[in-house]
């Protein structure tokens, strides 16, 4: 493929893409700061939902490349880029801590694949430096989740602490609260 490679992202990719980041971010923060169970499941399905949804979109990057401007790499450019969104589907079918270590896996292996093995003369520069911030962000957002899916099961709350209603809640939990609305998960009654 031939991009131009000196080509600037349009100046409003940056801020999506940084903007993409509220999902994830809020609900690693909610889980973090949440002992409530209800709130917990919310803030895990929709992390897990929103990462597949992210990793089929990153796919589909690879398509449009490849729609753009063929290569001798075409056919295998398609088919990684199926893999994202496969891994994340499945993913939403998985244990909660299951799913965020395959969604770590493929966010890490598809940035090390566009990096190491496509590269700028195949990908355009602009677009691999934002994608390195992003998907640094986002694998921390997840390990962010992991850890307090760990911390949690290592320290549960007395019945009294989780059950009690918080006085206000947090901007993290109400970014993870209005996602959830966004994607219609409809809370401790929908068990995916």
């Amino acid at each position: 493929m031939n991009t131009n490679q000196d080509a600037a992202l349009p100046p409003y990719a940056q801020a999506l893409g940084y903007a993409g980041l509220i999902p994830l971010v809020g609900c690693a923060l909610a889980l973090l700061a949440s002992g409530d169970p209800q709130l917990r499941h919310v803030a895990e399905r929709v992390l897990v939902g929103y990462g597949a949804v992210i990793l089929a979109f990153l796919g589909g990057v690879h398509w449009g490349l490849v729609l753009r401007e063929r290569s001798d790499r075409a056919a295998t450019m398609l088919a990684v880029g199926v893999v994202p969104a496969l891994a994340g589907v499945a993913s939403t079918f998985m244990a909660f801590e299951m799913a965020v270590v395959v969604q770590v896996a493929v966010f890490g292996g598809l940035w090390f694949y566009e990096n190491r093995v496509l590269g700028p003369e195949t990908v355009p520069a602009a677009y691999l430096a934002l994608r390195r911030w992003l998907t640094l962000a986002v694998i921390a957002a997840l390990g962010l989740a992991l850890l307090s899916s760990a911390l949690v099961r290592a320290h549960p709350q007395p019945m009294s602490q989780t059950s009690a209603p918080a006085a206000a809640p947090s901007a993290a939990m109400a970014a993870c609260a209005a996602a959830s609305r966004a994607i219609g998960t409809r809370g401790a009654e929908h068990d995916t």
